[in-house]
């Protein structure tokens, strides 16, 4: 807490973010649910997730992980900011995941879909589109080859 800002971690399932409550002159309250705590500036850079992802994600015995969990954490440290979250799937390997779990919810849920044409720290990105929201889905392997770990991007990693 601190002036004009209370911040709060909150979680569901293995979903945590945190909810920053702003007070503004001749704005009165700002709720603000994301993936880290923000602060009035921060709101136009602020990125709303469908709850319809968050949902696909509690639904798989996934936890939530760093960069650490990655075969090239390099990859993906030094751009967390661009990270909406990252999740860990220890009991299946890419090429799997993302049909096994990802592409019938998602279209079920009214996304766009694009094919990962594009690779990024051993895995494929999907760029994932419905209304207002464009977000990229990018699944590596984990460092012990043996699962992986799902990345779901603010821009196109690169």
């Amino acid at each position: 807490s601190e002036g004009g800002r209370r911040v709060y971690r909150v979680s569901k399932g293995r979903v945590s973010q945190f909810l920053s409550i702003l007070t503004a002159d001749k704005v009165g309250t700002v709720y603000v649910l994301a993936d880290q705590a923000r602060v009035l500036g921060d709101l136009s850079q602020a990125v709303e997730v469908p709850p319809e992802i968050g949902d696909i994600f509690n639904s798989i015995s996934a936890t939530e992980t760093d960069s650490s969990a990655t075969s090239q954490p390099n990859l993906f440290s030094s751009k967390s900011s661009n990270i909406i979250t990252m999740m860990l799937l220890t009991d299946a390997t890419p090429d799997t995941v993302f049909d096994s779990y990802f592409r019938t919810n998602l279209s079920s849920q009214g996304f766009e879909i694009s094919e990962g044409a594009q690779l990024y720290g051993g895995g494929p990105v999907y760029s994932i589109k419905r209304e207002k929201f464009t977000g990229y889905l990018n699944l590596v392997p984990s460092n012990d080859g043996k699962g992986t770990v799902m990345i779901l991007w603010k821009v196109p990693p690169a």
